[in-house]
Formats: C-alpha cells, structure tokens, sequence
C-alpha cells in the first residue's frame, strides 16, 4: 500500500468577508457564494509557490462547491488565470 498524503488548505479572503468586516448591509444573502475579493487573489498569488513546493503535483484536487474555494484551488494550480 503506498503513502497518502493530504494537504488541508482554506479559502483565501472573499468579498464576503471584507464586506462583512468594513460595513453593514441590510441583505447579507448574495454574499453567501462570494468570490475572492482583490486582497484575496493576492494571498493566493503570494502563497502559491510556498503551497506548491510543499505538495509538488498532486494526483487528485477536492474542493468545495463555493465560488471562493475553487478560485482558490484553481489559482494555486494554475488552472485560472
């Protein structure tokens, strides 16, 4: 049996959270499936490499279903740009 190794990683920033954090809103429920605001895509552009070295190439990629974590996985690897 070969060795399996698993790297957890978490979504960078979305606009939900910025949103969250600088204002209030009355109706949060489009902010649900954000996607990644700009200061997110940069954390993901300044940590891929650091993530990459780490995992090398992975067989296989599992992410959630929301917008900010597929971004996040399809930046990392280069899949988006």
């Amino acid at each position: 049996m070969g060795k399996v190794t698993v790297y957890i990683t978490r979504h960078a920033e979305s606009t939900s959270n910025y949103v969250s954090y600088h204002k209030e809103l009355e109706n949060k429920l489009y902010l649900r499936n954000a996607a990644l605001s700009p200061y997110g895509m940069d954390s993901v552009v300044y940590w891929r490499q650091d993530k990459l070295q780490k995992m090398a190439k992975p067989d296989f990629i599992f992410s959630s279903p929301i917008k900010r974590a597929i971004q996040t996985c399809l930046m990392t690897h280069n899949l988006e740009e």
